[in-house]
């Protein structure tokens, strides 16, 4: 299975906290998830007297190369935090996915706007108290990506197609992408 390595980032003006609350950001973010795209940064990344907002994206389709990412916030470069992210390239894996070409069965997941439905109830479900139990910040995360790991597998199942190409997403390692309001981190 071959799958494009991409990252994109950039100053869309599209303020991501506001997802389920403005129809223009929904549908980016819901657009950008369904073609595969998951968004690293999650803090506001411009910040003024009266407003916090998440105007600056980074998003990639690689989450499992992600090995650090985030915002520089000493910055004197601009009215915007700077934004990062560190990729993580194995030569063998490399190799491994250029050699796979040959393979006509594509392993992906499903990710339209019902299985998006289906998957934020089921986040909203959850009684994410446990995270809270964690002695410390490195626990609090790897239960978390535990949990919502096992929530996105089950409602993005995986699907073989024959089809190199095809619409569906090459199997993620899932990564916060949209969390909801009440588990803002503050």
């Amino acid at each position: 299975a071959v799958v494009s390595t991409q990252s994109t980032g950039g100053d869309s003006n599209i303020n991501l906290l506001e997802y389920g609350i403005s129809d223009h950001c929904t549908g980016f973010v819901d657009k950008m998830t369904e073609y595969g795209f998951t968004q690293l940064i999650s803090c506001p990344t411009r910040i003024t007297d009266h407003s916090a907002t998440l105007i600056d994206h980074i998003f990639t389709n690689v989450c499992h190369n992600v090995t650090k990412s985030g915002i520089i916030s000493n910055s004197d470069m601009s009215n915007h935090l700077v934004t990062y992210t560190r990729l993580f390239t194995d030569q063998g894996r490399m190799a491994n996915k250029l050699n796979s070409r040959k393979s006509k069965k594509v392993q992906g997941r499903v990710i339209n706007s019902d299985t998006m439905k289906i998957f934020k109830n089921e986040i909203e479900l959850v009684d994410w108290n446990f995270v809270l139990d964690c002695d410390d910040a490195d626990e609090k995360l790897t239960a978390f990506l535990k949990k919502y790991e096992k929530l996105y597998n089950t409602c993005f199942t995986l699907v073989e197609k024959k089809s190199i190409k095809t619409k569906f997403i090459k199997t993620l390692d899932a990564r916060v992408c949209l969390l909801p309001q009440k588990l803002a981190i503050s």
